[in-house]
């Protein structure tokens, strides 16, 4: 990245955004920084540098949480995880993109909206403990194919877990050690060898901290009610764009 003044105010403006969104709800920073300063640098530059901000503001807010993570949800979700982080890449090789990103888009539009309706707001039994097998896989999946694992994993977890400070922590934990996943595989890439991507890093990652740090301030104030109604917003917001880039997609292989 070209360090000129113009440049490096549209990125940390773009990275306190995405964090303070992370430290808020625990999730999805990667959706919003990734295309915002993919229009500032390339992508093959961008990943790395976003999920190394990702892997520390995760274990700021991980450290700063109000609440403890439940232990057994991360036991039951790390290793389908694991195994979808390994998988992302191959099924990136079978399958179009287009097509994955609109399932994934529609999946998360239509639970996000379901979240938000009148009825969800009434006692629910919770989901099976089965679901963590393919909630963890495809959280690994779509983060290592596409940067976004945070979807799959809030999509079980609001039926695993009520308490609005144990889902934050919980969250936070899990991306926590899907994006030391990702890291390791960047790494033996080469990714992190890119000439400025560790200069990137440090010039961004105090924006990023103090994003997530103000997210997570506010978030203890918000009550439990409107807290999920917020996630819910982010989740269908989320599939909106992850299907309008998939039609993008298709339009590109198309034309």
């Amino acid at each position: 990245m070209t360090a000129s003044p113009e440049l490096l105010a549209a990125a940390l403006a773009s990275v306190f955004a995405a964090y303070f969104v992370f430290g808020f709800t625990g999730f999805g920073s990667s959706l919003l920084a990734v295309p915002l300063l993919s229009q500032l640098a390339p992508l093959a530059f961008v990943l790395p540098l976003v999920l190394a901000l990702d892997l520390v503001a995760s274990a700021q807010i991980r450290v700063g949480a109000a609440g403890c993570p439940d232990r057994g949800e991360l036991l039951r979700t790390f290793l389908p995880m694991a195994v979808g982080t390994a998988a992302g890449v191959l099924l990136l090789v079978w399958l179009p993109e287009s097509l994955l990103l609109s399932l994934l888009g529609a999946l998360t539009l239509v639970w996000g909206l379901r979240m938000l309706h009148p009825a969800a707001a009434l006692p629910r039994a919770p989901i099976a403990r089965a679901w963590a097998l393919p909630a963890g896989g495809a959280a690994g999946l779509m983060g290592s194919a596409f940067g976004v694992p945070g979807p799959p994993y809030v999509m079980y977890l609001s039926r695993r877990v009520s308490d609005k400070a144990t889902f934050h922590a919980t969250i936070a934990s899990a991306l926590g050690l899907h994006f030391l996943l990702r890291a390791g595989v960047f790494a033996a890439a080469g990714l992190y060898a890119q000439p400025g991507v560790v200069q990137a890093i440090v010039w961004l990652l105090p924006a990023a901290l103090v994003g997530a740090w103000a997210g997570l301030r506010l978030q203890r104030d918000v009550p439990a009610t409107r807290f999920f109604r917020l996630v819910a917003l982010l989740l269908a917001a989320i599939g909106a764009a992850l299907l309008a880039r998939a039609g993008l997609a298709a339009w590109a292989a198309n034309g």
